[in-house]
């Protein structure tokens, strides 16, 4: 359950407009349902990568994790069930018109977060990784 690095670029139509980052790791295979293996909101407008392990240990200080599909904070590794085949993981990193989203919670579903982040998102870049279980 060590979290992968990350590094992204800001487009050069969104620089001067993002505020902070947001981040987001799915796994929309159909046995899958939608599982949320990382979400992150107001990463700053500075950073531009995340190292190896930084969930719960190095992120940048105003990150604020939030609840996984595990039910605890932070990243949670893959999880492919046995037996179903090649699970892509969805990797998003979302540029933000907003310094801070002022969550208290850190219990969220996919969809709150993506509620959330609706109108506030001037930038995005995705990456998708697979994983499988035999």
């Amino acid at each position: 359950n060590c979290s992968i690095p990350l590094k992204w670029e800001v487009p050069k139509e969104a620089q001067g407009k993002i505020k902070s980052f947001a981040l987001s790791m799915v796994d929309p295979h159909k046995v899958a349902n939608n599982f949320v293996h990382w979400l992150v909101v107001d990463i700053p407008s500075t950073e531009r990568k995340l190292s190896e392990c930084a969930s719960q240990s190095t992120m940048p200080h105003e990150s604020f994790e939030l609840q996984n599909g595990y039910e605890f904070l932070g990243y949670g590794g893959p999880g492919a069930p046995p037996g179903t085949g090649v699970h892509p993981y969805h990797i998003t990193i979302y540029g933000l018109n907003v310094r801070s989203l002022n969550l208290t919670k850190r219990e969220m579903t996919l969809k709150q977060f993506q509620k959330l982040l609706k109108g506030k998102t001037v930038a995005q870049g995705k990456i998708i990784g697979t994983f499988k279980q035999d």
